[in-house]
């Protein structure tokens, strides 16, 4: 059997490195970059949480992110969680 993984650079290569750790055959497409975009942040009153499906999220969120830090995250998992830890955002659950 023979795997595909889709999935942007850097999280591509880390994937690709576990397959191959545990013996997996795997090849690995990027059909997509990550990267900032500018963004103007809504007021944060009108939020009770933020549910982040991606650490990127988080990662490119760029300066306008500080002003939701006073809302808990419902992270997509313990990657993304970890990222919205180092950003200054509670965690109120990690799916």
């Amino acid at each position: 059997m023979h795997c595909l993984a889709l999935r942007p650079e850097p999280g591509l290569s880390a994937t690709l490195d576990k397959a191959h750790a545990l013996g997996l055959a795997i090849t690995g497409l990027a059909l997509s970059e990550i990267r900032a975009v500018p963004w103007d942040c809504p007021d944060p009153a009108l939020f009770d949480g933020l549910l982040i499906g991606s650490a990127n999220a988080i990662l490119q969120g760029e300066a306008n992110l500080a002003r939701l830090t006073g809302k808990p995250v419902y992270a997509v998992g313990e990657a993304t969680a970890a990222a919205a830890r180092a950003a200054g955002f509670s965690v109120a659950h990690v799916g």
